[in-house]
């Protein structure tokens, strides 16, 4: 709950301009994975009687045919390891989120029974994070991907252990605020796959990564409510812990460097340029990309709201209970991931992605009328797979199209941003519904956010 094109190619990202460009390279940057063929290990010994310092030319032209193959071989081989990695990596992050979802509040009631603090608790994650984003996303564009990505899932591991142990507010309120500050693996797996795929690719491949997203999130709070109730409040921060801990293990053994030395820059560490609100007003004032970092703060606002008002307004207007609530996020979550896994990456080959874009938000924009306004219960079903799916399409081709617009240096900067815009609306989304639903009504916040996208749009 609390943790997603204006060109429409650009500088691919082909044979040519390898993710890792030399062999020597590729192998100090995948030292732990012996990327290094038996053939090159041995010193060639030269035929008998001939001179070892006159080569054969067709012998030496065939070695160098070879020796390119096999360089070509092993960078698709990283790429794919990396891709796999990165989707793995999401899906296990927004699983430790999910599982935590039903017990926060039943843990914070046994500190204060004040629903403001559960409130500031989730807050305080997302104001950290919001933050931390783009220093991380900057820093993996001067140190590399990996060490950043491994030193984010060892820090929402231990936030995990904290939360799971913690005895007071005070260290509940600390595990979330050090999950907030290291929580910048999204933006950084971003980045990844902006390193190993093609411009036209990102699309489809982002999509791949909403659905990994959407898959945890689905598996999630289903997985805390049952361990919950079997082994106690603990026990699904703990098995959150295990599993991002694992994951920190798995890294270091098969993700390999997506951003080699040759293409990193020195990151900037002011006050101005690690101020997330100043890099938020940069993208805005972006020459190509103000509109579509507006769509992406509209869209995440209105989202955000729905997810956290949504249980209260169903209460409220139809009666409904936690499991119907629940019921409803669980389609809402199928439906995203399929159309993120495998609709967008259809509609990407026939469509540019500002149309796209711009279609999802329509389709947003009537489907918030729609709940604002629906008069039967059964009817919350079919207008919740229409708002899923438009935000199914929007937030992989908004992400492509951000991409797709600035230099590869800039993909950390640029995707840290887009993160730390997501990461903001989750501190304004809640807030705003929660008013509005109290000064004009249940279906506010739906019918406000539909006017806000419908702007933006």
């Amino acid at each position: 709950m609390e943790k997603r094109r204006l060109v429409d190619e650009g500088h691919a990202i082909d044979a040519r301009h390898e993710i890792i460009s030399e062999a020597p390279h590729f192998t100090r940057d995948l030292g732990v994975m012996g990327f290094v063929g038996i053939e090159e290990r041995q010193v060639r010994q030269p035929p008998e009687g001939r001179d070892p310092g006159h080569g054969d030319p067709q012998t030496e032209s065939g070695d160098s045919a070879v020796g390119e193959h096999r360089r070509q071989n092993d960078t698709q081989l990283a790429a794919s390891m990396a891709l796999t990695f990165v989707l793995l990596t999401v899906f296990i992050d927004m699983l430790g989120l999910g599982i935590l979802i039903p017990i926060i509040p039943f843990v914070v009631r046994e500190f204060s029974p004040s629903a403001l603090t559960v409130g500031l608790l989730s807050m305080s994650f997302a104001g950290f994070q919001f933050v931390a984003t783009p220093i991380l996303g900057r820093l993996s564009d001067q140190h590399g991907r990996r060490p950043l990505l491994l030193l984010s899932l060892f820090g929402s591991a231990v936030g995990y252990v904290m939360f799971g142990m913690a005895q007071s507010l005070a260290m509940l309120f600390a595990a979330r605020i050090i999950d907030g500050i290291t929580g910048g693996n999204v933006s950084i797996a971003q980045a990844c796959i902006a390193d190993v795929t093609k411009p036209a690719d990102r699309s489809k491949t982002f999509g791949l990564l909403g659905a990994a997203f959407g898959l945890g999130f689905i598996l999630g709070p289903a997985i805390g409510g049952a361990v919950s109730h079997a082994w106690g409040l603990s026990a699904p921060a703990f098995l959150a812990a295990g599993l991002a801990f694992s994951n920190t293990l798995f890294g270091l053994f098969v993700l390999p460097e997506t951003h080699p030395i040759e293409k990193r820059r020195k990151a900037d560490v002011s006050a101005r340029s690690l101020n997330p609100i100043g890099g938020i007003i940069r993208a805005m004032r972006h020459e190509h990309l103000g509109s579509v970092f507006l769509g992406i703060f509209a869209f995440n606002v209105a989202f955000s709201g729905l997810q956290s008002n949504f249980s209260l307004f169903s209460l409220v207007r139809f009666n409904w209970g936690p499991q119907e609530a629940a019921l409803l996020f669980s389609l809402i979550g199928v439906v995203g991931a399929i159309t993120q896994a495998m609709i967008v990456r259809k509609l990407v080959k026939k469509f540019r992605d500002r149309s796209l874009a711009a279609t999802g938000l329509v389709l947003q924009t009537l489907s918030y009328l729609l709940t604002a306004f629906v008069p039967k219960a059964w009817m919350l079903y079919p207008v919740s797979v229409l708002t899923s799916f438009g935000v199914g399409i929007t937030t992989p081709t908004l992400t492509g199209i951000v991409s797709s617009a600035v230099s590869e240096t800039e993909q950390g900067v640029m995707l840290g941003t887009t993160q730390s815009v997501t990461a903001l609306t989750r501190i304004v989304g809640p807030l705003w519904a929660g008013l509005s639903f109290d000064w004009l009504g249940p279906g506010a916040p739906y019918w406000s956010g539909a006017i806000m996208i419908a702007i933006a749009a």
